[in-house]
């Protein structure tokens, strides 16, 4: 069902990040990694990750920088950008005290630096969306960076709630979303998973905030670059992971709304003093994996229309049992690839590929895991990622208790 193309080297840890850009170039001959050292703890302002590539035929990292903004789940945000007609990386990376980015043009050798850093890029490497990291870094430090307590910025408060853009062109930040469009506090919420539509035009975006009862409430949102519209396409309270595919559809995880997941989050039951043990208990005596659990909270995979806003439920009970990380591929509209997590003793990570047109899995492959880390801000997740228009697609992984990663490729024509 799948070849492996290309795997890195087990000598030394290496990392991409997350599943919502490709790790492989337009021109599928270089992938594009970090190199790192430490695997169980945070990189502080003064621990650097190397930024790189490898070509596809060898197994050479090719070094071309360093940066100290880093987590586990995403990287330094590394992303691949036509950059004056030449194809460049683009990161994030902190440049004295102040986060910005910076331009590597691969073929001439040539840096630029960003005065800002990115979140999303857009396809046609026009403009990328930004926000407020060190407001994500009080509320979730797996997906930001080690940030001074003094930390001033150039484009925000210290609590701003916002989405900014930055025009490549231009070279100029605009605020395009504040607090004030989502009728929220910006102390009480923080912004993540913004990701940008094939036609360059709309994104969407999670809002987020702490609830009484521990857990964490998420506002599924959709707008566009000329804030035309802002629309809340799920208020379940539960939406995590997703993908586009094609300029108007969405592969999503998480709750399609049901009476228990809008109870859940109403002022009544936020308010009750006993929330918290209430709680506890539920975990306690049903699993977050089965199906009683997906059934009350409305968890699975949908695809939505964002012009009509329906959902196409995915009906498969085996698929639908935990929240992973999905992506379409784009040449076919046929292969939905995610993975599981190692989340439970003796349990491995997973990728599956489930055929949308026959309507059942078709592959699965397990992989490494070291156990000590599958529940810490350090684990490694598969994070599947296509390659736009083909079917390769590359992983993280462990592999003899190094961290790497790895490039497949679907095989179309045998697909079982």
């Amino acid at each position: 069902m799948i070849k492996e193309i290309f795997a890195s080297p087990e000598n030394e840890n290496f990392m991409f990040g997350y599943f919502d850009k490709s790790q492989i170039s337009p021109c599928g001959n270089y992938y594009a990694c970090q190199r790192i050292t430490k695997l169980d703890e945070y990189y502080k302002r003064d621990e650097y990750v190397d930024i790189g590539y490898f070509q596809k035929y060898g197994n050479h990292f090719h070094k071309i920088d360093r940066s100290s903004a880093f987590n586990f789940q995403q990287g330094c945000m590394i992303n691949w950008i036509n950059y004056e007609g030449e194809n460049s990386l683009i990161y994030n990376f902190f440049n004295d005290k102040l986060l910005n980015s910076k331009i590597y043009q691969i073929n001439l050798n040539k840096y630029h630096i960003v005065n800002f850093p990115i979140y999303a890029v857009s396809k046609n490497s026009n403009f990328f969306l930004t926000i407020n990291f060190y407001n994500l870094f009080k509320f979730k430090r797996g997906y930001s960076y080690d940030f001074d307590l003094n930390y001033t910025s150039n484009y925000h408060t210290p609590d701003e709630l916002a989405i900014w853009i930055y025009d490549f062109k231009t070279k100029k930040l605009n605020k395009i979303l504040s607090s004030d469009d989502l009728n929220v506090e910006s102390k009480n919420h923080w912004i993540e998973h913004i990701s940008i539509s094939p036609d360059n035009f709309n994104f969407v975006f999670l809002l987020r905030k702490k609830m009484n009862d521990g857990g964490i409430q998420t506002t599924f949102y959709l707008s566009d670059i000329n804030k035309t519209k802002l629309l809340k396409i799920n208020n379940s309270g539960r939406a995590s992971h997703f993908n586009w595919f094609s300029k108007k559809n969405i592969i999503v995880y998480g709750g399609i709304e049901n009476y228990t997941n809008k109870l859940r989050k109403s002022k009544f039951i936020q308010g009750l003093p006993f929330i918290k043990i209430l709680i506890k208990y539920y975990h306690k005596f049903i699993s977050h994996n089965s199906t009683i659990s997906k059934k009350i909270t409305g968890d699975c995979y949908y695809i939505l229309d964002i012009n009509s806003l329906n959902h196409k439920r995915i009906n498969s009970m085996r698929l639908n049992l935990e929240d992973g990380h999905p992506s379409i591929d784009t040449k076919f509209n046929k292969y939905l690839l995610t993975d599981l997590y190692s989340d439970l003793p003796n349990k491995k990570p997973k990728i599956i590929i489930f055929d949308l047109n026959l309507d059942k899995i078709i592959y699965e492959k397990e992989f490494d895991s070291i156990q000590k880390l599958d529940n810490s801000p350090y684990r490694c997740d598969l994070h599947p990622r296509f390659l736009d228009g083909h079917l390769l697609f590359s992983i993280d992984c462990f592999s003899k208790n190094k961290r790497g990663f790895k490039v497949y490729e679907i095989n179309h024509e045998h697909p079982s």
